[in-house]
């Protein structure tokens, strides 16, 4: 994954996202804030073209600039079980790449989600990994 210089053209960032993120419990928005910038650094390669924001069902979501190149993802909270979601396409694989990678990391909602504790650390390289492979999720080729 080569990175090049940040630059603000590349990613779109919406206060409406900035704002429901603040809006939900203490005890997630510094995990979620994380999240959004690790999405946002992971997306300024030049594979990606940087990362859109916007919100999608009133959560904040996260989608490729460059077309046809990867799938939206969300950020959640689950506030019964204090659990941090990145929701990914529920009619694609990709749920089952990132179950296949990390299913000793992450807990997973069937075909929707992955989630993590908001009381532990972010598995930040396996999620910066989950993250790559959605937003590169159409560059792989498909299996017959």
């Amino acid at each position: 994954m080569s990175k090049k210089a940040k630059s603000p053209s590349l990613a779109l960032h919406s206060d409406d996202t900035l704002n429901v993120l603040e809006s939900m419990p203490s005890i997630a928005t510094g995990a979620l804030m994380r999240m959004r910038e690790i999405i946002l650094d992971v997306g300024e390669t030049d594979v990606v073209g940087g990362v859109e924001e916007t919100l999608k069902w009133n959560q904040p979501a996260y989608l490729p600039r460059k077309a046809k190149v990867g799938t939206t993802i969300r950020l959640g909270f689950d506030e019964k079980n204090d659990r941090c979601v990145l929701y990914g396409h529920c009619q694609s694989t990709l749920i089952d790449q990132w179950r296949d990678r990390y299913a000793d990391t992450f807990e997973f909602v069937g075909n929707r989600a992955l989630t993590f504790s908001v009381h532990e650390p972010i598995p930040e390289d396996e999620f910066s990994d989950c993250v790559w492979l959605a937003l590169t999720y159409h560059t792989r080729s498909k299996k017959p």
